[in-house]
């Protein structure tokens, strides 16, 4: 009498059927993979890319900030081992800076849309916009962690509270505030042009006016979504600049900054 599944002989060993079963199968899958994968980079458009791998950041993001206050609120202290904290601090800090860096990308590609006429070019399967929103934070979060930065801050896990400091400062509040103060740049420049592109449109209808609202509205739906990212991660450009001159944090700044950017740039949309 078998007592679970692995009681039971494996499927195609005896007769010698084994391969026959899991070939096809292999091939089956990984041919549906291609086409999918083929047909995301060819019959997508950019915005819509953008747009699913801004959903991927923020997905995994809310992920391990789940995880890592999941893990306080039970052991109502700080997370152990610290091998465990490292890897809560690890992703939260990949997809935050992840989620920054590919807003810059929209904003960038919104401002070109307009001035240009041009969309960004992300290269083969996106190959430039991915080494840059995941590869740049990827191997700065790999050399932080590998030199000890990572660890509890006191509320979760993220730059050590104390060792982290300086690298803090460095990797993530000089350049998130440097973008940040571009994005908003590249966000007005935008609006303006695109209320004046709109008030010219409205005057003239030509043959070119189709191919122009539709370039006018996609600008406005990357600039909407860039204006929704402002409004969800605000609240760390002000927490980074609020340590940095009073050397800590208040309790209303800490408490935003773990319930804002939870809510996800989809609810502003």
């Amino acid at each position: 009498m078998p007592r679970d599944g692995y009681d039971f002989p494996t499927y195609g060993i005896d007769d010698g059927l084994f391969y026959a079963l899991h070939i096809p199968s292999l091939v089956c899958t990984v041919s549906a993979v291609s086409r999918r994968f083929r047909f995301f980079f060819t019959s997508w458009t950019n915005s819509e890319r953008l747009i699913v791998y801004m959903a991927i950041c923020d997905g995994l993001y809310n992920i391990v900030h789940f995880a890592t206050h999941a893990h306080v609120a039970l052991v109502r202290g700080p997370v152990y081992p610290r091998a465990v904290c490292v890897f809560y601090g690890y992703g939260m800090i990949v997809f935050i800076t992840a989620q920054s860096l590919l807003v810059n990308v929209v904003s960038i590609n919104a401002f070109m849309l307009m001035y240009l006429n041009k969309r960004l070019t992300l290269g083969i399967f996106d190959w430039r916009l991915l080494v840059w929103v995941f590869g740049v934070p990827l191997v700065g979060t790999t050399t932080a962690a590998i030199f000890d930065q990572l660890g509890p801050t006191g509320a979760v896990c993220y730059f050590d509270g104390v060792k982290g400091q300086k690298t803090q400062l460095f990797f993530n509040a000089v350049p998130m505030t440097i973008i940040f103060i571009v994005n908003i740049a590249l966000y007005i420049a935008t609006w303006v042009k695109i209320r004046s592109k709109s008030l010219e449109l409205r005057r003239s209808l030509g043959a070119k006016s189709a191919a122009q609202t539709a370039t006018i509205k996609a600008a406005k739906s990357m600039s909407l979504f860039v204006g929704a990212f402002f409004t969800q991660w605000s609240i760390l450009t002000i927490s980074i600049a609020w340590t940095m001159i009073a050397n800590s944090v208040s309790n209303f700044l800490e408490h935003l900054f773990h319930l804002l950017p939870d809510i996800g740039v989809a609810h502003f949309l």
